[in-house]
């Protein structure tokens, strides 16, 4: 498959989110919108529901972690936001896991519109990390039925040999090459640039500061996108 950006809204309320989203909705190919935990506690389904009218796919991106019942009743419901992408810790384990892919499948009778579900691994901010956990984690999460994990591009290639082109990477971390990395607010360390990314195997590309922050976001968007095209 083509890779695809997701743009990540790091904003704390609908105001921006809104404004960026009115401003890409005419691009084509048009981007995905990852909606975190701090815009969706501030926000809701509301946001979700107006982003969806606009024509965006949305990556529900909570980390569902629990007991199996209460990760699938939330699955469930996130279901029924219409929402394209969603994931889950890995490290809540196979059953769990198969509790939601369970929730999902059961969807498909009533609505055949099934949401992408990925696994995460290890977050991008986690710096000494083993690869080969993360590749066994991926092979878990093909096992137990997922369609694919979150990890950063930096195990792409490793995740693809191991489980197959068909399994997708969705991969945060993504920096542009003229990036600072020495911001701040850069808490990511296993980062790539999106030329890298691709070549990695990463499926999803997921932009969220260098977007938001930019002072022309769509150009920015625009630039990422005919990277994309490119490679």
């Amino acid at each position: 498959m083509k890779t695809e950006l997701i743009i990540a809204l790091d904003y704390p309320s609908a105001s921006k989110a809104l404004a960026l989203a009115e401003t890409c909705k005419d691009l084509n190919p048009k981007p995905l919108l990852k909606i975190g935990l701090q815009l969706y506690v501030a926000e809701g389904p509301t946001l979700i529901k107006k982003l969806k009218q606009m024509g965006f796919k949305i990556f529900l991106d909570l980390k569902f972690y629990d007991i199996p019942n209460t990760v699938a009743s939330a699955i469930q419901s996130a279901i029924t936001l219409g929402v394209d992408i969603i994931d889950i810790h890995l490290s809540g384990g196979e059953k769990m896991a198969k509790a939601a892919v369970n929730a999902l499948n059961l969807n498909l009778e009533k609505t055949q519109k099934r949401p992408l579900l990925f696994g995460v691994t290890i977050l991008t901010s986690e710096e000494n990390t083993d690869p080969q956990k993360i590749v066994k984690m991926a092979q878990n999460a093909k096992d137990w039925g997922l369609d694919g994990v979150v990890c950063s591009a930096m195990e792409a290639t490793a995740v693809k040999e191991q489980c197959g082109n068909n399994f997708l990477c969705l991969t945060p971390g993504i920096r542009l090459a003229n990036n600072n990395k020495d911001d701040k607010n850069h808490d990511q360390v296993r980062v790539m640039t999106p030329q890298e990314a691709i070549k990695a195997g990463s499926n999803f590309l997921v932009v969220g500061r260098p977007i938001t922050q930019a002072e022309n976001p769509k150009q920015i968007v625009q630039e990422i996108l005919t990277i994309i095209s490119n490679n």
